[in-house]
């Protein structure tokens, strides 16, 4: 999951977040098997009768989700402040994928002091949360980004949404912004549902950056600034986006009287 955070960060990203899950492999001594007996079948391959050669190997196979988010997480709005990846912000998630969590003081090495967590359900350890020490984060190429994570006992997970998968796309994505002026009584909140009513097949995020009424407008007037990403299958020429851009402005300017602002 570091090695992939990485990667977005070499790619352009300003952050973001990535889970998985599966099994992890820990060398444990397996519990009532005499040292001898695993030293013995070690040398030998010989197990005792009644024992899984598994066990004897002293590896213990254990499924596990993990989570690991970093830099910006999700980008300022005009009424909304940036928020960056942290400890709390992946806490919230584990009370969400385990109920009845409790967290205690944690000290893995690899973690942040004071900025990371046990997580226990009914008194057993389930897992752990946290930010990455920053000497771990430099490691991987994340330096001066926050970096924070978790590994929980996929057992002790129980969330409540149903899941969905969506396909990853790998081509890259166009960013562009999209100024109007309005009426100040004309809601930002309906203006929004017109440009997602629009259905576009490769808008893949809309939102509101800045809201402004001033000298700048006229009077009885205030300006709306959205932004797009815009991703498509394949990657975009100017010409596909511009065409959506002016399809959005279009229904803004039928619907309410949207002048696009220069």
């Amino acid at each position: 999951l570091l090695d992939a955070a990485a990667l977005n960060r070499a790619f352009g990203a300003r952050g973001g977040a990535l889970f998985e899950v599966g099994r992890v492999f820990l060398s444990r001594p397996p519990e009532g098997v005499s040292r001898e007996a695993v030293l013995r079948f070690r040398m030998t391959g010989e197990a005792p009768e009644g024992e899984e050669s598994g066990r004897l190997m002293g590896v213990e196979e254990l499924p596990r989700a993990g989570a690991v988010s970093f830099g910006t997480v999700r980008p300022a709005g005009w009424n909304v402040s940036e928020v960056r990846a942290g400890f709390f912000e992946m806490k919230g998630i584990v009370e969400r994928l385990v109920p009845g969590a409790v967290f205690e003081p944690a000290s893995e090495p690899f973690l942040h002091p004071g900025r990371s967590a046990i997580v226990r359900v009914r008194g057993e350890e389930a897992g752990w949360v946290g930010e990455l020490h920053p000497e771990v984060a430099a490691g991987f190429d994340l330096e001066g980004w926050p970096v924070a994570a978790f590994e929980l006992d996929l057992a002790a997970c129980d969330p409540d949404p149903e899941p969905h998968f969506e396909p990853f796309v790998n081509v890259p994505a166009v960013d562009r912004d999209l100024a109007v002026v309005v009426d100040e009584s004309v809601p930002v909140g309906e203006m929004l549902h017109a440009i997602l009513s629009l259905r576009s097949p490769i808008m893949v995020e809309c939102r509101v950056f800045d809201l402004y009424s001033g000298a700048q407008v006229p009077e009885g007037k205030k300006s709306v600034a959205f932004s797009f990403v815009f991703q498509g299958e394949r990657t975009l020429t100017d010409a596909e986006v511009n065409k959506e851009i002016d399809r959005i402005a279009g229904r803004l300017e039928a619907s309410f009287g949207a002048r696009v602002r220069s």
